[in-house]
């Protein structure tokens, strides 16, 4: 018969390190990323930047690197 391996050992300070990143609250790249685009999108549907202006070209410009 075949046998399972084993799990490989957890460092002894597995549960400590894990406390300290969620207690740093470090942002999550992704989650960045969806709000930057989020707003962007919803600024420009708003209006908020007049077409034709520098500033409305360099959102669109954003919007399209973000979704490639």
């Amino acid at each position: 018969p075949v046998q399972a391996a084993e799990e490989p050992p957890r460092p002894p300070n597995l549960e400590v390190l894990i406390a300290e990143l969620e207690a740093r609250h470090d942002p999550n790249a992704l989650e960045v990323y969806r709000d930057v685009r989020a707003e962007i999108q919803r600024s420009l549907d708003a209006g908020e930047a007049a077409e034709g202006t520098p500033i409305y070209g360099t959102m669109q410009r954003i919007i399209r690197m973000l979704n490639p």
